[in-house]
């Protein structure tokens, strides 16, 4: 993670398609790009570590915050008592 990645390298590294990378830019998930010529956009290093640092601390903050469910026991059949012969 040394070197700064292209859009096309993020995605192979973290599983995306572009596709969903670019639905994540629109809503503000993705690293901080850097354009560093008018047809070539880079993510620096820096911007990537800051990246999977806010997603783990959003990760564990959401499942600090959902409840754990909880196990309903099935009620126990009551056992029918004998009826008293006659």
């Amino acid at each position: 993670m040394d070197e700064p990645k292209t859009i096309g390298q993020f995605c192979a590294m973290v599983e995306i398609s572009r596709y969903t990378y670019y639905r994540m830019r629109r809503r503000g998930e993705t690293p901080r790009e850097t354009r560093v010529t008018a047809r070539r956009t880079v993510i620096l290093p820096e911007s990537l570590r800051a990246w999977f640092i806010k997603r783990d601390q959003e990760a564990l903050q959401k499942a600090e915050s959902t409840p754990k469910p909880v196990r309903k026991r099935k009620p126990k059949k009551k056992k029918e008592a004998d009826e008293p012969l006659p």
